[in-house]
């Protein structure tokens, strides 16, 4: 079962897995479950436990979503995390969203995340998920009658091929996303995450000088969803960052859990 945490009035559930003093904690993707993570993280290098935080959209429900969008909201949940596991060392990872989202924390100097493992992460440059976010905000009804115009669909999709923001395969994704967001309760907090967590280039290169800091970055090879040339991005916020490249899409850590963990053996045994 886990744990819970309240913060402004909203459940946050979170979910562990091994049992050391030095915390991984980890913010997952648009509607990942952590009980995936927990299966991925299952193997840690020794001394070192997994926190995985129940990401708005995939267990934060549409009734708990008025109060958790404020700054001062997020800097509370890190603190009560930190008060509950009392890390001897700690390093925040965050995967697509949840990349956005601790990208957006770090950049809040009081957050004091000082060490940050990014696993494609949004928020680095515009994507075709942004303005499909940005564009759900108009409301319900357009998306809904999106998805019911094929041809309207497809033109979109040409469209956006031909500006280089989707492959060719794209066509099932836009829809996917699309029917997503036409459900209020996912697509309300993703919403608000794009609107709310916009990374700070000014700030991040801030807390970016602080001693210790650090940045691992790993990415698969043929994403199409954050293309891997998104991380030339990186050196804008950061000046030093190890970046790892791997086989697969976005998706890679389902299809090849072993190179997440061996990414992370390294990473987090790591002397700093």
């Amino acid at each position: 079962m886990p744990h819970q945490i309240k913060v402004a009035g909203t459940t946050i559930r979170i979910w562990q897995t091994g049992s050391g003093s030095k915390i991984l904690f980890v913010l997952p993707g648009y509607l990942q479950k952590p009980e995936t993570w927990t299966e991925w993280l299952d193997q840690l290098p020794k001394g070192w436990r997994a926190v995985i935080i129940g990401m708005p959209g995939s267990v934060i429900r549409a009734n708990e979503q008025h109060s958790i969008w404020k700054k001062q909201n997020w800097l509370e949940l890190v603190r009560q995390l930190r008060d509950q596991f009392q890390p001897e060392e700690e390093v925040w990872l965050g995967y697509s969203l949840g990349g956005r989202l601790l990208l957006y924390l770090t950049g809040l100097s009081e957050s004091r995340i000082h060490r940050i493992f990014l696993m494609s992460p949004d928020g680095l440059a515009p994507s075709l998920s942004e303005k499909l976010f940005l564009y759900h905000r108009w409301g319900q009804k357009p998306l809904k009658w999106l998805i019911n115009q094929p041809e309207t669909a497809k033109k979109l999709t040409d469209f956006l091929q031909k500006i280089r923001l989707m492959n060719q395969s794209g066509h099932h994704f836009i829809m996917r996303q699309l029917r997503d967001l036409s459900s209020l309760e996912s697509g309300y907090h993703v919403v608000r995450i794009y609107t709310n967590a916009q990374p700070n280039r000014r700030q991040l290169r801030k807390v970016a000088m602080n001693p210790g800091f650090l940045v691992w970055a790993i990415w698969g090879e043929s994403d199409h969803v954050r293309p891997i040339e998104q991380s030339r991005s990186l050196w804008k916020y950061f000046e030093d960052v190890h970046l790892t490249a791997v086989p697969g899409g976005h998706t890679w850590p389902r299809h090849r859990p072993e190179l997440l963990k061996e990414w992370l053996e390294v990473g987090l045994q790591e002397e700093y």
